[in-house]
């Protein structure tokens, strides 16, 4: 207690100093100022690094969306994602083997030759995905490490912005307006004839998630996934090329970015005893 009292008098004494002197007023009002003056940049510099950090996903996903803008007056129509969704639906067959539909395919997603895996992620402006986006940002810093030497190929993905609004109407959401183009009730009934829609179908909940997808635009929620692999033979029943699982971020989900891109893993090389492997057994 008595050392307590000291200090408060050692600096009552000196702000009654200040105050009785005029000449250091004015000084420490300089100071003040320049002190503020010196410290913007590193302000600034913080803000940013905040702004960067909350945008992260939103600038991951961005990087890789699939354009819904078509031509003025036109909406989304001959754009991007219009003609992927031209090749998903296979109007009258016009794709007869996995290798035409993946040479299409690779054309409007703007892939290599040898990227014939990669998911598709449903995301939109107003949700950050973050546990889906960490899961997928690791996979994509980690994809060469030794934990994950065992998967296929390279990391790739595509997003899909369900809320994109054309630029000439901003009434018009472009992914409802591709939708609606096309009609997937093939494609619908091939999502739940997937491996992982079989395995999880008879969980609560899980059929009712299954029979919206496809049915309307808004059947594909934030944070659905799909996984494509254009090299696999397809499932007994699915007839969609490519189309292997059909998942949501809550079946990825995970305590670290770790264990949430070890469960996308398992999606890429559909490992055999879990949700995504044909030989799970519920």
């Amino acid at each position: 207690m008595f050392v307590l009292k000291a200090i408060g008098r050692f600096f009552a004494k000196i702000g009654r100093w200040i105050r009785d002197t005029a000449w250091v007023q004015p000084l420490l009002i300089v100071g003040g100022i320049f002190a503020i003056i010196f410290s913007i940049p590193k302000i600034v510099e913080v803000v940013e690094t905040m702004n960067e950090e909350s945008n992260a996903a939103q600038t991951f996903f961005e990087s890789k969306s699939i354009s819904a803008q078509g031509d003025k007056e036109k909406l989304s129509e001959g754009s991007s994602l219009d003609n992927y969704f031209s090749i998903l639906e296979n109007k009258d067959g016009t794709y007869t083997s996995a290798s035409a539909a993946f040479d299409a395919v690779k054309k409007e997603l703007g892939l290599g030759n040898n990227e014939k895996r990669f998911f598709v992620v449903f995301v939109d402006k107003s949700n950050s995905c973050d546990s889906l986006y960490s899961g997928l940002n690791y996979l994509d810093h980690n994809w060469d490490n030794d934990e994950f030497k065992d998967l296929k190929g390279d990391f790739v993905f595509r997003t899909i912005y369900v809320d994109a609004i054309d630029k000439y109407d901003s009434s018009t959401k472009l992914f409802d307006d591709a939708y609606d183009r096309h009609n997937f009730e093939t494609f619908a009934t091939d999502l739940y004839s997937t491996k992982f829609a079989e395995n999880k179908r008879y969980d609560e909940g899980a059929s009712d998630h299954y029979d919206s997808l496809a049915a309307s635009a808004s059947g594909f929620a934030v944070g659905t996934v799909l996984f494509f692999d254009y090299e696999a033979e397809a499932y007994t029943g699915v007839t969609t090329y490519g189309l292997r699982s059909c998942f949501t971020s809550s079946d990825v989900a995970g305590s670290s970015d770790y264990e949430r891109a070890q469960k996308l893993a398992e999606a890429w090389n559909e490992a055999q005893y879990s949700w995504f492997g044909e030989d799970h057994q519920s």
